[in-house]
């Protein structure tokens, strides 16, 4: 079974330069979910805009961005084009559950954090 503390060390790794609150409350809901039996590792947090323009370039083959190709195949797992995203100021993260098993429990507002519409 993974521990809370891997998952937190994981997490941090790939938070890089988010803002305090939104390291503070990342945290909170990764040791709430935990505390439930779910086990929540964040997947991204700061992103460069040339970061962005290759994520969002996922699914969309002829996608350039400042004069340099970043399309490629795949499924689309952006909409946010680079200069638009929140990662660029470190106000967001992107997480996942670690197994399938997932339920709301640990977005209920005690962590400071919400599931976007």
């Amino acid at each position: 079974m993974i521990t809370v503390d891997i998952l937190k060390q994981r997490s941090l790794n790939k938070m890089g330069n988010v803002q305090p609150i939104v390291k503070e409350n990342a945290w909170k809901m990764i040791k709430q979910a935990y505390k439930d039996g779910i086990f929540v590792q964040i997947s991204s947090g700061h992103r460069t805009y040339e970061e962005q323009a290759h994520l969002y370039g996922q699914g969309r083959p002829d996608y350039y961005w400042n004069g340099k190709r970043y399309g490629h195949s795949g499924n689309i797992v952006t909409y946010a084009k680079p200069g638009k995203s929140n990662h660029h100021s470190g106000r967001a993260v992107d997480f996942f559950p670690r197994q399938f098993r997932w339920k709301k429990s640990a977005l209920d507002g005690e962590s400071g954090l919400a599931p976007r519409s």
